[in-house]
């Protein structure tokens, strides 16, 4: 990443209806010290939804419940409070094939507010997160975009991430939408751009793909990704191009634990992002075995599955516009799973999903 200071640093809006929906999820980070079976690179170690927009509409007003929100209660047992304030470093980091780095810990702004941005990403910024998710379909690339700018950190400490909406998808129209991004994050370069879903269906993802190596190839991106692909999907796209994927943005929580896609990315080399890792709360932290975890460590439920995701090896980002949540977030470093913690949580695999099914979403 360039080394000069940067110059600029949400809601999830309906496809069908174009209207905002509530708050969303929320996610966390642990120590890093522990072996982890799906996290290539590592410094240390459902039920189908209705195919098409509907499919996605009926996830978002999932999202959308308060049952769902990771601002009301999701938070079950005996939370740490205002955890000392600290940075990451290079061990907090997974290492993709192609040399870079990105922080296993990141700050997520679906379904944030677009006026509300700016401020959650400065008060995330200033607790010591350095890595955003965002995406072109959240609305809010302009308040990150702000953030990053008022703050005045160097570029270098960053790592942005933005991702493709996928009616936007085409080798053309995949160009332009790049820089609209751009526009509205005001920066010169991307650290890691995604594919949002692979919507077989439309059969356009492998010139997107060609897209995105353009823009890697022209120094406009640094690391290029995909969200939601399947298998099958990751395979026709390495067979037509020649190039996986660095990073692919799965649904993954202790109920939909996707261990045969996770084993496919170790085997490939690419690192698995989290979306979703609480489920968006209800049910999931009210678990039995969840809560019996959260009472062995003095930590809420929220926590210790926050933590079986960094013990697993994966990326995440949580969600959130207040600060006490961002920190509690952070206050993970202090305790971890063992064998048989993980043992149990491995028994939770439902395979149920919250949101929509890569099949199917078009």
């Amino acid at each position: 990443m360039p080394s000069h200071t940067v110059r600029r640093s949400s809601v999830e809006f309906s496809a069908c209806t174009g209207k905002k929906h509530g708050a969303g999820k929320g996610k966390g980070i642990d120590s890093f010290s522990n072996p982890r079976p799906y996290g290539p690179g590592t410094r240390s170690a459902g039920g189908p939804l209705a195919p098409g927009r509907h499919a996605f509409c009926r996830a978002a007003s999932i999202e959308a419940s308060p049952s769902y929100s990771d601002e009301d209660d999701r938070r079950t047992g005996s939370a740490a409070t205002s955890p000392p304030k600290r940075t990451l470093n290079d061990d907090s980091h997974h290492a993709f094939k192609n040399g870079h780095q990105i922080p296993q810990l990141g700050l997520g702004v679906f379904q944030i507010p677009p006026e509300q941005t700016r401020q959650a990403v400065l008060d995330a910024f200033d607790i010591g997160y350095r890595h955003i998710d965002t995406a072109a379909i959240y609305k809010n690339e302009q308040g990150v975009g702000e953030a990053i700018a008022s703050v005045g950190l160097p570029r270098e400490q960053l790592f942005i991430t933005t991702k493709l909406w996928n009616e936007q998808q085409g080798y053309d129209s995949t160009l332009r939408a790049f820089d609209e991004s751009m526009a509205k994050l005001k920066l010169d370069k991307l650290d890691l751009y995604l594919i949002h879903w692979p919507c077989p269906q439309r059969g356009e993802f492998l010139a997107t793909w060609k897209a995105f190596q353009r823009l890697r190839d022209e120094g406009r991106v640094t690391s290029i990704g995909v969200s939601n692909f399947r298998v099958q999907d990751i395979e026709l796209l390495i067979s037509e191009t020649g190039e996986v994927p660095v990073v692919n943005q799965i649904e993954l929580h202790p109920y939909l634990q996707q261990q045969e896609l996770c084993e496919y990315h170790a085997s490939k080399g690419i690192v698995t992002e989290a979306w979703s890792p609480l489920a968006r709360g209800g049910e999931m932290l009210a678990d039995p075995v969840i809560k019996a975890l959260a009472d062995k460590h003095g930590k809420t439920a929220a926590q210790v599955v926050l933590r079986w995701h960094l013990d697993k090896g994966f990326v995440i980002f949580p969600k959130s516009v207040h600060a006490e949540r961002l920190r509690e977030n952070f206050d993970l470093f202090d305790f971890s799973l063992d064998a048989d913690d993980l043992s149990k949580i491995a028994t939770l695999d439902r395979g149920q999903r919250i949101g929509p099914d890569p099949a199917v979403l078009n």
